[in-house]
């Protein structure tokens, strides 16, 4: 379902794409206002937007159970993890903390299954803190290191954390 989904977005996303090119070379022979570039670069910048967004939907609802495992940059998965949690972090007045690495660590894994952990512990924690109240800062924070051997992802929120009682039935 997803696939047809992602077919009928991509397909009139395509013939924008195609018809501001066409926009672009016919502005660089005349004489327009400023609104007019802004308002092609707004389109522009939209455009890709929408890309990143259906790339990560696509991504995101396929089953991947029997992908086989593959080497990808962190990174990469965050950022199209992010893309996908965007507007309800916009939505609930979250300030979103990446803190990006100058390093690239690559993860031996299936792409799909990280990135829907990545969405669902920033999902909960802006659910975690969206209630919290609204003269409050309210932040999630994404950071990933070294750790000896180990590649450690840590996502944080401001919230009150887990009750005592709660966490202690999860790790068992």
């Amino acid at each position: 379902m997803s696939a047809g989904i992602f077919h009928e977005i991509n397909n009139p996303l395509t013939i924008l794409k195609n018809k501001i090119k066409i926009v672009d070379r016919l502005s660089t022979n005349q004489a327009l206002d400023e609104n007019f570039f802004k308002s092609v670069e707004s389109i522009k910048l939209n455009i890709d937007r929408i890309e990143k967004i259906t790339k990560s939907l696509k991504s995101y609802s396929r089953n991947s159970t029997f992908d086989p495992m593959e080497n990808v940059l962190l990174e990469e998965v965050i950022s199209e993890s992010i893309i996908l949690c965007h507007d309800k972090i916009i939505k609930n007045k979250i300030e979103l903390k990446h803190k990006k690495e100058n390093i690239d660590y690559y993860i031996s894994c299936r792409k799909t299954e990280i990135s829907q952990v990545v969405i669902n512990l920033i999902n909960n924690a802006a659910d975690a803190i969206s209630t919290m109240d609204s003269e409050k800062e309210r932040w999630i924070e994404i950071k990933y290191f070294i750790e000896g051997e180990q590649i450690i992802l840590d996502i944080v929120d401001c919230g009150e954390g887990i009750p005592e009682q709660v966490d202690r039935k999860s790790t068992r």
